[in-house]
């Protein structure tokens, strides 16, 4: 405390969830208020520990979530609570006492608060998901999908004006085709054409811009073919740079092309999305080989506190988490840059953590090692702790 208080931007915890099957031994006839004031304590020192601009994140299943809710909102203030993640974790049965009585628990949750919300900012993080898998899954969720144009050619530009701050071009030749038409007149598939040709395939919206109210108001008398700005925009993912934009002439809908959102992981082409507050695409059924340790009761996968550290985190700052287990947090942490601090009492897991921090600096290509691009390196003191 006296040496990190104020100064930790990310605490995770996943604590004993309160079941009466884990290794957290309570008195029966207090088991729920020993619990909550096992966590008390603990918040109320997390608290002291983060940064002004830190976070906590607190995973439990269904048991104790609105009980956390609660405590978290009387030690960090209702008006920092930020989300409610709900995380897809593998299916486990019904119990004979309870058949008929509940349904099957497939979800775990993940409540996020601020130290100060006033302070904090989420970085962005995108789940990616191939192109042609993106677009079935979309259609077959009953949604219309936009992405359904094709610019086959912009032709000549003609410079309608040009100053130090953007150039105004149009475009009277564009030609412009359904993308099933596109597929049809190359003999290809309609998937084929998200794949190969990412850069031709838009859509046009109408989204209100400050931009795109200058060019309405200068551009009015075109009314067809497409037109263009160029400049260099302050804000957004392009500050800084150079960037044409097209709108269509009449209407001034600004084109949005289908490889904007797209990334190449490993030489296939994947549709970008922020996270949102549901997280199903984590794999829970075989983490075995994560971190080459065996811990089968409660390991949690470093795709899962990936995410939480990318979104909560830069590089160097500090990661904390008082519940050690296998050290899932540590290792990615790691892996990620970030200087980190675990704790644990129990001799087991000590050296289940060991091992894996040991592992890690060694190279280990398990987890998110690879997303990451982990090559070994780094380094870790342990201390025993006085009691």
């Amino acid at each position: 405390m006296k040496r990190y208080a104020g100064k930790i931007k990310l605490i995770y915890l996943d604590p004993p969830y309160n079941t009466g099957n884990d290794s957290f031994k309570y008195n029966d006839n207090f088991n729920h208020s020993t619990w909550l004031t096992f966590m008390k304590n603990r918040l109320d020192i997390a608290k002291q520990l983060l940064s002004p601009d830190g976070l906590i994140w607190v995973q439990t299943d269904d048991g104790e979530m609105n009980y956390i809710g609660v405590l978290m909102d009387s030690v960090f203030g209702r008006d920092n609570y930020i989300n409610t993640i709900t995380v897809k974790t593998k299916i486990s049965g019904v119990s004979g006492s309870s058949e008929g009585k509940s349904l099957r628990d497939a979800t775990e949750f993940i409540q996020m608060y601020a130290k100060d919300k006033n302070f904090i900012t989420l970085n962005s993080v995108y789940e990616n998901t191939p192109i042609v898998q993106y677009v079935h899954q979309y259609k077959d969720s009953g949604k219309s999908w936009k992405y359904t144009q094709v610019l086959k050619e912009l032709g000549s530009a003609q410079i309608i004006e040009k100053n130090d701050k953007y150039t105004y071009k149009y475009y009277p030749n564009a030609k412009m085709v359904s993308l099933k038409q596109f597929a049809q007149e190359n003999s290809i598939t309609e998937d084929e054409v998200y794949q190969k040709y990412p850069e031709k395939v838009f859509r046009t919206t109408n989204a209100q811009s400050s931009v795109r109210t200058r060019v309405k108001a200068d551009l009015k008398a075109i009314n067809d073919g497409i037109v263009s700005i160029t400049y260099t925009p302050i804000k957004g993912k392009n500050a800084g740079q150079l960037t044409e934009v097209y709108y269509t002439g009449k209407g001034k809908d600004m084109f949005m092309f289908l490889a904007e959102r797209l990334s190449n992981v490993d030489g296939k082409l994947m549709y970008q999305q922020k996270l949102s507050t549901l997280w199903d695409n984590i794999q829970y059924n075989n983490l075995k080989k994560e971190g080459s340790v065996n811990f089968p009761a409660g390991k949690k996968p470093e795709k899962l506190l990936s995410n939480i550290i990318e979104l909560s985190t830069n590089p160097g700052d500090i990661v904390m988490d008082f519940f050690g287990g296998s050290g899932s947090t540590a290792a990615t942490a790691m892996k990620m840059r970030r200087r980190f601090i675990t704790i644990e009492q129990i001799s087991s897991q000590i050296r289940l953590i060991k091992k894996r921090l040991q592992n890690v600096i060694h190279g280990d290509n398990h987890g998110v090692s690879n997303e990451v691009n982990w090559q070994g390196g780094g380094s870790f003191v342990y201390a025993v702790g006085l009691e």
